[in-house]
């Protein structure tokens, strides 16, 4: 399975025993973007960075955030503060950073902490953590101050 972020949908196609999977991005022409070294042929790919914030956008699509998280994990050596500083300053949905925010703790990524805290504005709502888990907050699922997320969801844990 590959999945595209395109600006406008598509149908997912099979090619050979390849299929491809499209995910909607309106401000794709700002997201920031990198040359796949190596390639056969010129090709533009995401940042890690910008990679990141897509993973958690579309985690419910992918297997969940425990996937998400185990990608970045995967990516965070690539990750640098001024590409993160980029990415963040491009992504327009407030959870989405958030729950990056949530991620990078508990990966223990410290050096990032600084760049998503200053992003997000001083009052955000409160948020599930896993998006299709949004069953009604209570006293019984943990709540992050620091992103202002409920951990309804194990992200340690693979879907």
């Amino acid at each position: 399975m590959v999945q595209v972020i395109t600006d406008k949908p598509r149908r997912e196609i099979s090619v050979g025993r390849i299929r491809i999977q499209f995910f909607v991005k309106k401000n794709i022409t700002t997201a920031q973007q990198t040359r796949l070294p190596n390639a056969f042929a010129p090709l533009n790919v995401s940042t890690p960075e910008t990679t990141a914030l897509d993973l958690l956008r579309y985690a419910h699509r992918i297997g969940g955030l425990g996937r998400a998280t185990q990608a970045i994990q995967g990516m965070l050596s690539k990750f640098t503060k001024a590409g993160l500083r980029i990415a963040l300053d491009n992504e327009k949905e407030d959870s989405t950073v958030q729950r990056l925010g949530y991620v990078l703790e508990t990966l223990e990524q410290h050096k990032f902490y600084p760049l998503v805290d200053r992003r997000l504005p001083r009052e955000v709502k409160r948020i599930p953590l896993e998006l299709h888990k949004q069953d009604e907050p209570t006293q019984t699922i943990p709540f992050s101050n620091r992103w202002s997320v409920f951990i309804n969801a194990d992200i340690t844990e693979l879907s």
